[in-house]
């Protein structure tokens, strides 16, 4: 449920919205994230946040690809901002070594770990709002 319609966002690669004090970004089936869509993504966010820190649940279950350049800018700085902490859901092995690789490696700067179940993703980011 979206807390009101200035809390959504969408566009070709995301639909991303508030609800409950916690923002759901989901990807759309088969995306390819390049800088240039992570940073449009961001910008979504930020639209949302309206200034205001949440936590952040991202749905990646249906994500094609992520490139390097993606996956630096989304671990640091403006991406970031006015993010508390983040939430991986994901739901095959291949994305579990992406985001262990993303976790381990690209570090990001909020606490984040990934998840296979919503619900307990939920759950832990409850305690960051």
């Amino acid at each position: 449920m979206i807390d009101n319609r200035d809390n959504y966002f969408e566009n070709p690669d995301v639909e991303m919205w508030l609800n409950n004090g916690i923002i759901h970004s989901r990807l759309k089936q088969n995306t390819t994230i390049k800088q240039a869509n992570a940073k449009a993504i961001v910008q979504g966010r930020l639209g949302i946040c309206n200034g205001k820190s949440y936590p952040l649940l991202s749905d990646v279950r249906n994500i094609k690809a992520i490139d390097k350049e993606a996956r630096a800018y989304l671990a640091a700085g403006e991406s970031l901002h006015l993010v508390s902490a983040g939430a991986i859901l994901i739901n095959s092995l291949a994305q579990e070594v992406g985001a262990n690789f993303f976790l381990n490696f690209d570090r990001p700067k909020v606490p984040a770990k990934f998840f296979t179940c919503e619900e307990k993703a939920i759950e832990w980011l409850a305690s960051f709002k």
